[in-house]
């Protein structure tokens, strides 16, 4: 099982941080073979939504910056069992 944690503070590795590293351990210690990716956006550039529509036709956003590596974390390859 893959669960994946996204911390949307501004303030990086703060407690919204350190609540997701709590559940983690928890679903580790309930659950054997978990593997956990934390991602936090707080130092990652994401622009606003410019209502282009190019993500309504292929999965991919029209401006650059650190979106880029969120989509590829949504692609079905990287599908989580479990998002936090």
């Amino acid at each position: 099982m893959k669960i994946a944690g996204i911390s949307c503070s501004p303030r990086k590795g703060k407690s919204t941080f350190y609540a997701l590293e709590t559940c983690f351990q928890a679903a580790k210690e309930a659950v054997s073979g978990v593997e956990t990716i934390l991602v936090e956006l707080s130092e990652m550039k994401i622009n606003g939504c410019l209502a282009c529509g190019k993500c309504m036709k292929v999965l991919e956003c029209s401006q650059d910056g650190d979106f880029v590596w969120l989509e590829d974390c949504a692609r079905p390859r990287y599908i989580m069992d479990a998002i936090n």
